[in-house]
């Protein structure tokens, strides 16, 4: 037999369990755009456990014909609809949240297992071209022309720095959330590679080893030098 508890206090109570748990800061806000929109659409907070599968396709087919999302960022952009990769997380938001609410005993069903996945379509992902690859790595150099000198430049203080991360990126594939967490302790320029730490915190985080090149490892020794960190470090 299920409790009942209202649709807002569950969702409270499982964004509470992922904080918890230490689950990514980016998945609890991935997760609360989608509980944010469950919401949007159940204005009167109904029970979590009185939802069945004709409410959630409801939803679904809500924001494919009637949400349309305004994206992020400085420059006015037109609302757009929902692309079927955000569809795809919405419906595992979803069930994510059911699965905790039947394991706490606040659902009877898995009603997001009756609703199938939606199919997500991946447009092809086109690599750089050589000429692209070095307009970035030219671009760290200098800054924009100066809007009080037309033609004036200056120097760009963090140039090496960005030089060891485009050709990072570029021999890895690393994300850039996991650069970012790269500390001194996790490289190793013996063997030319990197511990990143993936997704998750603590304990429960996906640890692996990835590899850089010669030219890789030259323009990170050189940033090393720059900043004035020791070249050699303990193995990872």
């Amino acid at each position: 037999m299920s409790r009942s508890i209202p649709l807002s206090v569950a969702i409270d109570g499982y964004l509470r369990y992922m904080r918890a748990v230490g689950r990514s800061p980016h998945t609890i806000t991935d997760y609360s755009c989608t509980f944010r929109k469950l919401c949007r659409f159940f204005k009167d907070d109904p029970e979590l456990g009185d939802l069945q599968k004709h409410d959630l396709v409801a939803f679904f087919a809500w924001l494919q014909d009637g949400y349309l999302s305004q994206p992020s960022g400085v420059a006015p952009k037109k609302p757009k609809r929902l692309s079927s990769k955000t569809m795809l997380n919405i419906h595992t938001g979803l069930s994510a949240l059911w699965t905790w609410a039947l394991e706490e005993g606040f659902a009877a069903e898995h009603v997001l297992h009756r609703i199938d996945r939606p199919a997500a379509n991946r447009a092809p992902v086109r690599p750089f071209e050589k000429h692209e690859i070095e307009s970035l790595l030219k671009a760290t150099r200098m800054s924009r022309q100066w809007s009080t000198h037309p033609g004036k430049r200056s120097q760009r203080p963090t140039a090496e720095r960005d030089i060891a991360i485009i050709l990072l990126l570029l021999d890895t594939g690393m994300r850039a959330s996991e650069i970012c967490r790269i500390r001194r302790e996790h490289l190793d320029m013996e063997a030319n590679r990197i511990l990143v730490h993936g997704k998750g915190a603590g304990r429960d985080s996906k640890k692996r080893f990835v590899y850089f090149g010669p030219r890789t490892a030259k323009s990170i020794w050189k940033y090393l030098v720059v900043r004035g960190e020791p070249i050699q470090a303990d193995t990872p």
